[in-house]
């Protein structure tokens, strides 16, 4: 569509190693493709490194270098849907930046601290799931919740669902009126508010089986002091930094987050 210049909003940005690319788009006309830099120059959309279809696409950086997206169906990538992520070495020092003056401080703090925050994909490994592989409660209950940080589902979306409902229905695996529905196979849900949210599968027998897990989110830390290493089996908290009204509609997770690859 023509609504961004996607290397322009890359050459604003600094990327690691251990960030995380995310691509939203719609899958019935859209897609990712990882390519070389030839075939990005030449929007050359064959042989690809790796193909993503799924709308909601995650691309760990897991080296220097330049990576290369474009999307693959005919003349998209010719109108501007690609482009070219350049990972530098990851800082090994957080120090702070220079303070912000008046009239860039308050987004100057709203990045600052969307950059903080976790990425939790739930269940990790397992993902979301019926088949007793993971007590989703005892998961949640290692892990503290912050407002700004996210929650990753990832599932077959054949067999399974992702209602937000009360922790009324929550208790009762009732998954009727839900708050919100997800249905993606692979649902991001930021977290924005102070409290419990409480999610179910909605197949029949699913929640009962186990496939539900209530999430409290509590004030985030006044102080952003370093938190401790994480454990080999939590996730990196690679920041999340969301960009709207973008098109990909390219969501792209800091992890970045581009919303729209769309054409």
């Amino acid at each position: 569509m023509g609504q961004i210049d996607y290397q322009e909003w890359a050459a604003n940005k600094n990327f690691h190693v251990g960030y995380t690319l995310v691509f939203n788009y719609n899958d019935q006309f859209h897609n990712v493709k990882q390519v070389t830099h030839q075939g990005y120059e030449s929007c050359n959309a064959t042989s690809p490194a790796a193909t993503y279809t799924n709308g909601s696409d995650t691309v760990t950086l897991e080296k220097l270098g330049h990576f290369y997206f474009i999307c693959g169906y005919p003349g998209h990538c010719l109108s501007g849907q690609k482009i070219d992520i350049l990972v530098a070495s990851a800082a090994s020092n957080l120090s702070p930046a220079p303070s912000p003056k008046s009239s860039e401080r308050s987004s100057a703090s709203h990045l600052y601290l969307i950059s903080m925050a976790a990425v939790y994909q739930v269940g990790e490994s397992a993902g979301w799931t019926s088949m007793g592989q993971i007590d989703y409660q005892e998961w949640a209950a290692n892990k503290n919740f912050h407002v700004g940080d996210t929650l990753v589902f990832n599932y077959n979306n054949q067999f399974h669902n992702l209602k937000q409902v009360t922790h009324e229905r929550y208790e009762s695996c009732n998954a009727t009126s839900p708050i919100a529905t997800y249905s993606n196979g692979s649902d991001t849900v930021a977290l924005e508010k102070l409290g419990h949210l409480c999610f179910v599968c909605g197949y029949p027998g699913h929640c009962l089986a186990g496939q539900k897990i209530d999430v409290l989110v509590a004030p985030a830390a006044s102080n952003l002091s370093p938190a401790p290493p994480p454990q080999s089996s939590e996730p990196s908290s690679a920041s999340y930094l969301y960009l709207t009204n973008l098109s990909w509609t390219l969501s792209v997770l800091l992890a970045f987050c581009l919303s729209g690859f769309a054409y």
